[in-house]
């Protein structure tokens, strides 16, 4: 087994993103690596932080990350 491509295609869903959440859609990598993909990590952070936020365990091939300012 090897690691798998990383998802491809991030995109934004207009239809969810509003003033303080956005919507997020990907496709799985090309090469899952020789197993199924059963979770996602997906970090993201202010544009001036040092820090990230990680929501673990997204089973989804999307996700609307919300409380955002």
């Amino acid at each position: 087994m090897t690691r798998p491509d990383p998802p491809l295609a991030l995109s934004e869903v207009p239809s969810i993103t509003l003033a303080n959440q956005i919507g997020l859609t990907w496709n799985e990598g090309s090469d899952n690596g020789g197993s199924p993909v059963i979770d996602y990590v997906v970090s993201y952070k202010a544009q001036e932080a040092l820090d990230y936020f990680t929501e673990q365990n997204v089973v989804e091939t999307s996700l609307t990350l919300v409380g955002l300012s």
